[in-house]
């Protein structure tokens, strides 16, 4: 199944969140005068994963649980040049003044 058969219309709304955490992530190092980021990804839960965690839970796999129920349908890895960095980075991602809801 694919990305776009299980999401349904979800998928857009996944791929912009992903993309604004990108941008969010970008503008951390864009605001300060040193690299800090030496590597960064991104993805979206695989819709096989999606199901099993949606059925470890007990809920039934589909697109409105997958953003409704689980925290994670959007994943980022950011690697720091210093250990410090991790901190400040980890901070600006989970402050809920920094949050938005999908």
């Amino acid at each position: 199944m694919t990305y776009e058969e299980f999401y349904k219309e979800q998928y857009p709304v996944l791929l912009k969140a992903e993309e604004q955490l990108k941008n969010l992530i970008t503008q951390f190092e864009t605001n300060e005068n040193k690299k800090k980021i030496a590597y960064c990804s991104s993805r979206i839960k695989s819709p096989e994963s999606m199901k099993q965690k949606l059925l470890k839970k007990g809920e039934e796999p589909n697109a409105e649980n997958a953003v409704s129920k689980v925290n994670d349908a959007v994943g980022v890895r950011v690697i720091t040049s210093f250990v410090d960095d991790i901190y400040k980075r980890s901070h600006r991602l989970t402050c809920p003044c920094r949050r938005s809801k999908i």
